[in-house]
């Protein structure tokens, strides 16, 4: 049998389909950020402007369906002339934010500070320090960055040779709360990987001292970190193609780079791509080539110094192509596709927080209740729309807790018709269903 509200939901779809398709195209037209957003495709990337700098000191962008380039943030803007890079960037479309990790700057009293991790809006204005310095009085190094978007937790790692910690977390809107995560000493973490699946983080050990092997390990998301090694040898970047429970990493040399992968427990090494020439400048260091992976579109995009290029390819190395050239010395490289950023797509298709149960009575008289389920504590809005896709109301906009919840509706002062209920969750999937007012 139907779940309650079921048969008249798809009642109404039949006999008002007209007005539900101009309904969603209108809402497709909407100029409200929140649907624009969605159509979002980008690549960021860090790299530099003037061709004899040697590391990145620039963020950019680039619309892979429009082949708009913006330039979004520069070093030489963050403070005053001294030399300054910018390590590794990550993307949060959820709020609207660019991360990177950053070599440093000064305060405002104009006190100068050693590595940081900075922020921006996803347009490059406002940059605004969130977290630094660290420990020592500095990070050593701060490195790769990679963000939890369900536990609202941002990981990076350090390179450092002055304590035993090379990973460290903090809350997402409340910075001052550090988590140090211990592993051995001599450890520099260069690259990060987060498994929310299976609550796991992935990192890249890079020791300089040649105490410990070089390779990726894999722990638990807790506060205590193991030495469990999945793959051994020396690595200059990781991502986690999730749909396929792997884990890719990148290889390189001073002139050129390759790219494999394994299942997540590193076994079944394959090669994926495999460079056929040298970079067009062998004397470039090749080691802050970096890969993402859009899981959604099954590709992977990687970065190569030396030759100044972006490139992608399918996740099993077909149909390679260039994407990019001409650039100077890109880095570390995030993926934006479709208004969330290609973390958090991954969670997409892990957990959906929200089940929409349905609506009674419909048609609806004087009143109507909604119902839904949440998974995890959720930022809701829930709007009604006429038949012209115009937002007549808005029943509720807050954080529902876990578990489920039920909203009324009292339609006073509307006429009768076709309406759509909407609701719009943290994750920026709406859901909407429609529904018939008559009295």
């Amino acid at each position: 049998m139907p779940a309650r509200g079921t048969y008249n939901a798809h009642y109404a779809m039949n006999r008002y389909y007209p007005a539900f398709l101009l309904l969603a195209l209108t809402l497709a037209a909407l100029g409200e950020s929140h649907f624009a957003h969605a159509q979002d495709r980008h690549i960021y990337w860090i790299g530099a402007i003037q061709a004899e700098e040697t590391r990145g000191n620039t963020i950019f962008r680039y619309a892979p369906d429009t082949g708009a380039l913006d330039t979004l943030v520069q070093a030489k803007d963050l403070g005053p002339d001294e030399q300054r890079y910018l390590y590794y960037l990550t993307v949060d479309t959820l709020h609207r934010h660019i991360y990177w990790t950053d070599s440093g700057g000064t305060f405002p009293n104009g006190d100068l500070y050693l590595s940081s991790i900075m922020r921006a809006s996803l347009d490059g204005d406002n940059p605004e320090l969130f977290l630094g310095p660290g420990a020592c009085g500095t990070f050593a190094s701060p490195q790769d960055i990679e963000l939890d978007l369900v536990a609202g937790v941002v990981y990076w790692g350090e390179a450092s040779n002055c304590h035993d910690v090379a990973l460290s977390r903090t809350e997402l809107d409340n910075p001052s709360q550090l988590v140090t995560l211990p592993v051995n000493d001599n450890y520099s973490v260069s690259g990060i990987a987060l498994d929310i699946r299976n609550q796991m983080i992935y990192w890249t050990n890079y020791d300089w001292e040649n105490q410990i092997p070089a390779g990726i390990l894999r722990a638990p998301l807790t506060d205590t970190v193991s030495d469990e090694y999945v793959v051994t040898g020396r690595v200059s970047d990781i991502a986690l193609a999730h749909t396929l429970s792997k884990v890719y990493w990148i290889v390189c040399t001073r002139s050129r780079c390759n790219i494999r992968r394994a299942n997540l427990d590193g076994t079944e090494v394959e090669e994926v791509i495999v460079s056929e020439a040298p970079g067009d400048n062998p004397d470039m260091n090749n080691y802050d080539s970096a890969l993402a992976i859009d899981n959604k579109g099954q590709k992977i995009y990687w970065t190569q110094p030396s030759e100044g290029t972006i490139r992608r390819a399918n996740l099993d190395g077909t149909e390679m192509e260039l994407l990019l050239s001409g650039l100077v010395v890109p880095g570390s490289i995030a993926l934006s596709f479709g208004g969330v950023s290609t973390a958090v797509e991954s969670v997409e298709e892990i957990l959906d927080p929200v089940e929409l149960h349905g609506f009674y009575p419909n048609p609806v008289e004087d009143s109507a209740i909604f119902e839904f389920a949440l998974t995890a504590p959720t930022y809701v809005t829930l709007e009604i729309y006429d038949q012209l896709g115009r937002r007549v109301e808005v029943l509720a906009s807050r954080t529902y807790p876990h578990g489920h919840s039920s909203v009324a509706w009292h339609p006073t002062g509307h006429s009768n018709g076709v309406y759509f209920f909407r609701l719009i969750s943290s994750d920026n999937r709406p859901k909407t269903i429609p529904l018939v007012l008559r009295r």
